[in-house]
């Protein structure tokens, strides 16, 4: 491990790093995040499938069999999470944050479309950055973004999907974000996630640690289904409409 410390670029250790953060990311999303310099896009998905593969010879990642969108999707479509010797890499970095140890699975469809979908919220709020339209103070995916809370006797966390804080128009902004994919009942993502929102905003820890209230921006599908998770949130007559 130490002679390949020394054989690796900042860039390398910047990709592993982001892979971890985000536990699976599609070439397409490694590409935007740290392949930006590239003249044309397909000269930036050379140079990151370049790489990704020597990375992968390493065993610093490991792509899954299988492209996202099956066999056509081409290697931009690729998924990738971080192998044995990337785990130990970060793992032996005392500021890397990483200090347990990550195993290698294979997630089941729906968790890895739900996950690559939060990532790619992350990889367009960069693309905002890059535009000059936004700055991002801060990004935090699950388990980082976790709030513990005590409500009604019971100890609680709350997960967000995402947590997210900008500077923009000479304000700073903060969000939590749920990507909704439309694979659970209405009943349930209220029941479980809007509940858990309402009462962690009224324990008052993010207003006096923050300052302010992050607004909870929920990314649906499409608009029948915003419109149905919007009626759902009026007929509950036991929330108080904090959200």
């Amino acid at each position: 491990m130490g002679r390949l410390q020394y054989l690796l670029t900042p860039r390398d250790v910047a990709v592993i790093r982001s892979v971890r953060e985000w536990r699976f990311l599609t070439t397409r999303q490694i590409c935007t995040l740290h392949f930006s310099e590239h003249a044309s896009d397909n000269s930036a998905i050379r140079a990151c499938n370049r790489v990704l593969n020597r990375l992968r010879g390493h065993r610093l990642l490991h792509r899954l069999e299988r492209p996202v969108g099956g066999v056509g999707g081409g290697s931009a479509s690729y998924v990738w999470a971080v192998d044995a010797a990337g785990d130990r890499l970060l793992r032996a970095d005392p500021d890397s944050g990483f200090t347990k140890r990550s195993r290698t699975y294979r997630p089941t469809p729906l968790f890895l479309e739900h996950t690559l979908a939060i990532a790619d919220v992350r990889v367009r709020v960069e693309a905002l950055q890059r535009a000059g339209r936004l700055e991002i103070v801060q990004v935090s995916p699950e388990p980082v973004n976790w709030r513990p809370y005590s409500w009604a006797g019971r100890a609680s966390t709350l997960k967000p999907d995402l947590y997210l804080a900008v500077w923009q128009h000479d304000d700073e902004w903060h969000r939590y974000i749920e990507v909704d994919r439309g694979t659970e009942s209405l009943q349930v993502l209220v029941d479980k996630k809007a509940r858990a929102y309402e009462e962690y905003v009224a324990t008052g820890i993010d207003l006096s640690h923050l300052g302010v209230v992050p607004q909870v921006l929920w990314l649906v599908p499409d608009q029948r289904r915003a419109d149905r998770f919007r009626a759902e949130l009026d007929r509950r007559k036991d929330l108080t409409g904090r959200l």
